[in-house]
């Protein structure tokens, strides 16, 4: 469809008038015979995101699941990587529309609506000092609330090496 090609389009420019076969060889594409680079030039790498982690090759179906999962999460499109996933997904044969779908039903507008309550509390003569104040015992609070020990332990334990701080 004119919205599916507009979409690769945007995704993938260098690709222009390719057939399948060519776009594959291309680095970071599905197919390619190299490992994908996140280098500037490439068809993954945004210099607004961080890059992906180097993998090994997989299966176009592993990526796709993978990047549906990450297109699931709460507020994904506010993930600096996203549209890395957005390209690596079009670029394993998924469908753009499935990406816009997801992303949209999963939107919660978290960071809007923080921002609203401090327009709000602006409104009311608070200033940015005490608004700030807030935010920070209210993240303090929440951190003591649900800070697990034992699963933080976890993390730095169950890796091969310790960490080099």
């Amino acid at each position: 469809s004119p919205l599916d090609e507009g979409v690769v389009e945007f995704l993938h420019p260098e690709l222009g008038e390719l057939e399948d076969e060519d776009a594959a060889s291309l680095p970071g594409s599905v197919g390619a015979h190299s490992p994908p680079t996140y280098a500037p030039g490439s068809p993954v790498y945004s210099p607004h995101e961080g890059p992906l982690p180097e993998e090994p090759q997989r299966d176009a179906k592993d990526i796709r699941d993978e990047c549906l999962a990450k297109f699931a999460e709460k507020d994904s499109i506010m993930d600096a990587q996203i549209l890395a996933y957005v390209r690596r997904f079009v670029a394993a044969k998924g469908k753009p529309e499935v990406v816009v779908q997801l992303l949209s039903d999963h939107y919660r507008g978290y960071a809007d609506m923080v921002g609203l309550v401090g327009d709000w509390l602006r409104v009311i003569d608070l200033h940015d000092e005490e608004i700030e104040a807030m935010v920070m015992n209210n993240l303090k609070d929440l951190v003591r609330r649900r800070f697990d020990a034992r699963r933080a332990d976890s993390v730095f334990s169950a890796g091969p090496t310790q960490p080099t701080w």
